[in-house]
């Protein structure tokens, strides 16, 4: 303490006050008794213990008029006939004044006042001339100096350096298997001056995910399951990439040039050197959206501090950051990529739309819609479609006209044939014969099922055969009702493959199930009786109103952020349909396949997945049993608890076939 408070005085640092102690010259003995035989009390008796003459003289002199001091010959005795020292014949005392310096506690204030890689929502940080000249790009959150996530909201994006400068380009800054935020810390003074040697101590938490708080209950245990017993930290799911990828679990500090780092007790610690008032520390945070902090400062070791106040940011939560390019054909709807963008907050990716110029018009992308999906991705492959092709961090989304020229758009679709079926079994799984003979050279796209006058459910026809097995009659094979309920977690590789997206299924047939691998049946599938009312449609009855085609890598294919929707396709005319072919577009984007079969995470547990289709039979919640559910009533614009989690946990980095050019 007495070091620090000579330090405060002489407004000095350690280096300093050695320095001014090194240019002192002493004299043969440093120090020397002399009170006893000098005393300051004109009267006392030997023995008097005096606290008066408990004291420290300090004596300066001129260079070549040291004493000789021959009164000390041992440092226990004093021999005051020969003190020179004290003798006014050999020197004449001239007394310093010193005032008494009163040490006044110091009041200090200690503030983050910056984190870089932290982005606010809502925040534009482009120049307000520059935001005016690119009104095509809507970004949805922005740097602003001194933010710290006071509103809990703050957003430190995956595979992502931290960008601070607006002329900077945020594509720039994308590094794979990077993340981290840099945390500055100012100390001042508002009463004295601020100690030299003092150092700030740094902590992180892992605050409690409240994205869970909205969620139906079976929802929310997915999401969160360590909130069973009320709203607990420590649930993040990710690891930190540094080192090295993957290196372990939780976030690290890391120091930052001159002002060093001292480890804690763990990797939640660490203390930095204050220099000049500010210190700084990187901190390195997990990589999964989703994943969230609290950094909190503190002054180590500040006696002369009667306010050592300490700083914390608020809830700093890892998201992911995705930039769509959009284009539209000419005469095309315009999608509602802004509604998509706030719908995929609730999985913690930012979309930011970028509108660019026109996509090239086809009336229709195919002739048969049968090759819709192969000259689909013909069409992405121009360069004038898909602009950032395999650049980190892009999507595409186009919003097209019309599938095909054989699917007929402007006329009321009637069905071939309406009445009753009976189920009976086949390789493919199960197919239905009706008392219609199918005409020559009309094909069939499925059936619907009826329970009294309402529509339950649809299946498509891969194969007819004519006059089976009587002539008249006709054997229509049935796809079953497929369902990817458990989503596999994406490792490696095999991250966004097909094959990975449909590892394990679940085929739904009118009277049984089969489960894949392993080809098991269960008896019962959907429950309907052996016969029962249908109808039948034929080919030209519907087409695909969005796709998004794979890419292929080493033989394998996978999902690589491609879309088209045709927003002229009459299916899409319904309220709503929109938004929901948009989200389940891009919810393949993301590596997942068709048709979890899940309801939507909302507090309503009667809303489908936007991965089902309308036709999609539902599992009741927290299991695999299912029941039917109304079409009609549903809302199919948001996401299942299992997609939400797996759009925040998968590393799309790790997709060989989406993005290259790192």
């Amino acid at each position: 303490m007495y070091e620090r408070a000579l330090r405060d005085l002489l407004g000095t640092d350690v280096a300093g006050l050695t320095a001014l102690r090194d240019g002192l010259a002493h004299t043969s003995k440093t120090a020397v008794g002399c009170a006893g035989s000098f005393p300051t009390a004109s009267l006392r008796r030997d023995g008097f213990r005096s606290a008066e003459d408990r004291r420290v003289e300090v004596f300066f002199f001129a260079p070549g008029q040291e004493p000789r001091l021959d009164c000390h010959p041992r440092a226990d005795i004093c021999v005051k006939s020969k003190c020179d020292l004290h003798n006014p014949r050999a020197y004449v005392v001239k007394h310093l004044p010193v005032v008494p310096k009163r040490l006044d506690a110091t009041t200090l204030r200690l503030a983050i006042t910056d984190v870089a890689g932290l982005y606010r929502p809502g925040h534009d940080d482009r120049d307000p001339d520059r935001a005016h000249n690119d009104p095509e790009i809507e970004r949805r959150s922005g740097y602003q100096p001194g933010y710290r996530s006071q509103d809990d909201l703050g957003r430190i994006f995956v595979n992502s350096v931290p960008r601070v400068q607006t002329s900077t380009s945020w594509q720039s800054v994308r590094t794979r298997d990077t993340q981290y935020i840099e945390l500055t810390v100012r100390v001042s003074a508002t009463q004295g001056r601020v100690p030299g040697g003092l150092r700030v101590d740094w902590s992180w938490v892992d605050p409690d995910d409240l994205s869970d708080e909205p969620m139906n209950t079976d929802a929310a245990q997915l999401i969160d399951p360590n909130d069973g017993l009320g709203p607990l930290g420590d649930d993040n799911v990710g690891v930190r990439d540094w080192p090295t990828k993957d290196a372990g679990a939780g976030a690290a500090f890391e120091e930052m040039p001159g002002f060093g780092l001292i480890a804690g007790a763990d990797m939640a610690s660490c203390h930095t050197a204050i220099v000049d008032g500010v210190t700084k520390v990187r901190l390195h945070c997990t990589n999964v959206a989703g994943d969230n902090f609290r950094v909190s400062a503190f002054l180590r070791d500040a006696p002369q501090a009667s306010a050592a106040m300490g700083a914390s940011t608020g809830t700093m939560t890892v998201w992911k950051r995705i930039d769509l390019e959009y284009r539209e054909m000419a005469g095309a709807v315009h999608l509602p990529v802004e509604q998509a963008a706030a719908a995929f907050e609730q999985a913690f990716v930012q979309l930011d739309v970028h509108w660019l110029s026109d996509a090239p018009t086809k009336a229709h992308m195919s002739k048969k819609a049968a090759h819709t999906h192969r000259d689909v991705r013909a069409y992405l492959r121009k360069s004038t479609v898909f602009e950032n092709h395999q650049r980190p961090g892009w999507f595409v989304l186009i919003s097209a006209l019309l599938p095909a020229e054989d699917i007929k758009e402007d006329r009321v679709i009637q069905p071939l044939h309406e009445g009753e079926g009976r189920f009976v079994d086949d390789d493919w799984g199960a197919a239905v014969v009706v008392d219609y003979a199918v005409p020559c050279g009309t094909g069939v796209a499925g059936v619907k099922l009826f329970e009294g006058k309402e529509n339950v459910s649809v299946f498509s026809a891969p194969e007819l055969r004519r006059d089976t097995p009587r002539k008249g009659q006709t054997t229509i094979v049935l796809y079953g009702n497929d369902r990817q309920p458990e989503l596999q977690p994406q490792v490696g590789s095999e991250t966004g493959s097909s094959a990975l997206a449909y590892a394990k299924r679940r085929f739904s047939f009118p009277r049984h199930s089969h489960h894949f691998p392993g080809g098991r049946v269960e008896d019962g599938g959907l429950g309907f009786p052996e016969t029962t009312k249908l109808s039948v449609w034929p080919t030209s009855a519907g087409g695909a109103m969005g796709m998004s085609p794979y890419r292929h890598h080493a033989g394998k294919a996978y999902f690589a952020g491609q879309t088209v929707v045709f927003s002229r396709h009459r299916g899409l005319r319904k309220k709503g349909k929109l938004l929901y072919t948009v989200m389940h577009e891009l919810g393949h984007a993301f590596g997942y396949a068709h048709k979890c079969g899940h309801y939507t995470a909302d507090e309503s547990t009667r809303s489908s997945c936007a991965m089902n289709y309308g036709s999609t039979w539902l599992y009741e919640p927290g299991g695999f049993r299912t029941y039917r559910f109304n079409t009609g009533t549903q809302s199919y614009d948001r996401f299942c608890a299992r997609h939400l989690a797996g759009i925040r946990q998968v590393h799309l980095e790790d997709n060989p076939a989406l993005w290259k050019k790192w």
